[in-house]
């Protein structure tokens, strides 16, 4: 068995390649995140950390974010960081850890490798590597949400529990996954099975029981405190009918071509790169004939794949944001492309593609993926650039004037409601029904001047293309209950697609209320 690089090397030169492309993604960017949802976690760790509860509305209970973890790690720290660099800070820390992680499942697959050092070191560091050249990868790692901590979380509970000798720090952090994005859940029976086909010592699988109750103490917690046990933003968005669910071929068929769509006008590389993943995925599981054998890599790609079905029957995207999101809740994407591809180029240099065992086929990899990734990971900083001064300009603009224009009794509904709750100090009605359920009658209607009424509001907040209207309906009821008076516009220069989830503009109106008619 030859040299391998020792933990510590590898701890070393990740953070060190984390550093350098976090520095090199971030550099030029304004205080903003290109997704605006971002601020909805900012909102909800603000007020746990000011004694506000856990509440988007201070003092008002709810959970509208999917992120539980996410927010309490926010809120321990958010009273003494700037909120972006605190973000953007356990970002670098996720990141870093995702690109150790990858590669120490390959260095623990290549452990009993007959190769040579520098080709084992090669191979070890191609995950890291892969994932730093990224565009798309690093766009969803420091847009502000809970992606780049539920890509470490997955990669360290499959890399500590999907071994002969699992940790047992493994069990709580699995627990923390569930916490940090609910469909987590499809891990925990993947690691109960295959601890059960193999582990000599049927006692550890215990520990699974601190993954089960870890989550469901919170969620028993948050149905007595918050009055829902689960998130209530998946209903809101079925609700606006900004997703759609159920099980349907048809449906199942078109959001799975949309996403071979966004990766054709996104990062071609990717298409031909997802076919050699599943090649060495299905080598890595399949040894023989007589014995299934799944490590870490194929229960990566299993436990991404089971996400990917979830969305694609329970959760699609609707046909206007399908080919053009950004892959953020398929994030585990990249790294189970990442170690696919390190799989199969190992495989095929084990068995002869190099017969000399030179350097020319290491070069002739780096050349072949490497380039075309570092391409696009130019163009995806400066989609990343222009997103968050979008958001900076329009969003946070509009939400800084209502702060200094509109009264401190002002009740402002809206349908992106991030920047505007973090930003306006006014009391926010959330439109998307993210956080108040009482709205998703309304919301079906396409039909919101009952809900507004009820909420008392006093402005509104309109978003252009793609537009609110068409989802909630709030001028339908114009004329009616209400008159809605322009106030001020704000408008920003259109980014390119395919990412642009946000309003080009943001047009706000004072609702003049109407006294009601008398009876004859």
């Amino acid at each position: 068995m030859k040299a391998e690089p020792a933990k510590a090397l590898i701890l070393a030169i990740t953070l060190a390649l984390a550093v350098a492309v976090s520095m090199l993604f971030l550099h030029g960017a304004p205080r903003a995140f290109p997704l605006d949802d971002a601020y909805i976690h900012l909102c909800y760790a603000r007020n746990l950390a000011q004694g506000n509860g856990f509440s988007f509305n201070p003092g008002e209970p709810s959970f509208g974010t999917t992120s539980p973890l996410w927010v309490f790690i926010l809120a321990l720290f958010i009273r003494f960081l700037e909120p972006h660099l605190l973000v953007r800070l356990i970002a670098g820390i996720c990141l870093w850890l995702s690109l150790y992680l990858g590669s120490a499942i390959i260095r623990e697959q290549l452990r009993e490798k007959s190769l040579s050092t520098p080709v084992k070191v090669f191979f070890i560091f191609f995950p890291a590597l892969f994932l730093a050249a990224s565009g798309n990868f690093l766009w969803i790692v420091f847009s502000g949400m809970e992606s780049a901590l539920f890509c470490a979380l997955t990669l360290a509970s499959i890399f500590l529990l999907i071994r002969k000798k699992p940790a047992w720090f493994g069990y709580p952090l699995m627990g923390l996954l569930v916490l940090t994005r609910f469909e987590a859940v499809f891990l925990i029976p993947l690691v109960l099975l295959w601890q059960w086909f193999h582990l000599e010592d049927k006692k550890k699988m215990w520990g699974i029981l601190v993954s089960i109750v870890l989550p469901l103490a919170f969620h028993a917690w948050a149905y007595f405190a918050l009055g829902h046990f689960l998130p209530t933003t998946r209903s809101g968005k079925l609700a606006s009918d900004l997703f759609n669910s159920g099980i349907s071929l048809k449906g199942g068929w078109v959001f799975f071509t949309r996403h071979i769509l966004y990766l054709w006008h996104t990062q071609q590389i990717f298409q031909p790169a997802l076919l050699l993943a599943i090649a060495a995925v299905l080598s890595l599981i399949w040894t023989n004939k007589s014995k299934i054998n799944i490590g870490p890599a194929g229960m990566l790609a299993i436990f991404a794949l089971m996400i990917f079905l979830y969305h694609d029957q329970f959760f699609r995207s609707t046909q206007l944001l399908t080919p053009y999101h950004n892959f953020r809740y398929q994030v585990l994407f990249f790294p189970a492309v990442a170690i696919g591809l390190t799989a199969i180029f190992g495989r095929l240099y084990e068995i002869g593609l190099a017969q000399k065992k030179d350097a020319s086929a290491i070069i002739w990899i780096l050349v072949i993926v490497m380039v075309p990734s570092s391409v696009f990971l130019r163009k995806w900083h400066t989609l990343f650039l222009d997103q968050s001064r979008h958001v900076e300009e329009v969003h946070q603009l509009a939400a800084r004037w209502a702060s200094y224009n509109l009264p401190e009794s002002s009740r402002i509904a809206c349908f992106d409601i991030g920047s505007l709750g973090f930003y306006s100090d006014r009391y926010v009605i959330d439109l998307g029904g993210l956080t108040d359920p009482k709205i998703y009658p309304y919301l079906r209607k396409k039909e919101v001047g009952g809900y507004l009424e009820q909420e008392r509001a006093t402005h509104y907040i309109e978003l252009g293309t793609p537009g609110s209207e068409r989802m909630v309906g709030v001028r339908k009821d114009e004329g009616k209950l209400y008159e809605l008076k322009p106030v001020m516009y704000f408008a920003g220069t259109r980014v390119r697609e395919p990412v642009l989830l946000h309003s080009w503009e943001m047009k706000v109106f004072e609702l003049d209320w109407l006294e009601p008619k008398p009876e004859n």
